[in-house]
């Protein structure tokens, strides 16, 4: 787990180094309360956990839901995340935002994201807020009387 760790820093020093001079910032281990905050100031939220990971060797290694995502959907931030896991639940792809495998699928994204008009990214945050609210707590709780219901004639 030391070796993990020590490696998982030394790449997060490396992202905060090549991203000096651009306007990328990084908040790590930041409190539920921060990240609230940073999703409402945000445009993109990128998701890459699993990333050159086999998800049939390794399915632990990758977000099995994807609630991260759902969170900042809520928030209006547009996903370019991953195409892996819990990411093909949480991201309706050029309705919510997008999913990628590469890096130059990631590239091309957030590009694209970057250079749409206010209107075009509007209406993706709307969308994605919109369909953010499938995962609540009302929805789920919908969800669950509907099931009993059936089998209770409730």
């Amino acid at each position: 787990a030391i070796a993990r760790s020590t490696e998982a820093m030394e790449f997060a020093l490396s992202l905060v180094m090549r991203a000096k001079g651009y306007p990328v910032y990084f908040h790590f281990s930041a409190p539920f309360d921060e990240l609230k905050t940073l999703y409402n100031k945000a445009t993109i939220y990128w998701h890459a956990t699993g990333y050159g990971i086999d998800e049939g060797k390794h399915p632990e290694q990758h977000e099995h839901f994807g609630i991260t995502t759902v969170e900042a959907m809520s928030a209006g931030v547009i996903p370019v995340v991953i195409k892996a896991a819990g990411q093909l639940d949480t991201v309706v792809p050029g309705k919510t935002g997008y999913l990628w495998r590469t890096q130059a699928e990631l590239k091309d994204q957030t590009r694209f994201v970057s250079e749409m008009s206010n209107d075009e990214r509007g209406v993706l945050k709307e969308n994605a807020i919109k369909f953010s609210k499938n995962f609540s707590k009302q929805s789920y709780q919908d969800y669950i009387v509907r099931i009993v219901g059936n089998y209770t004639n409730l």
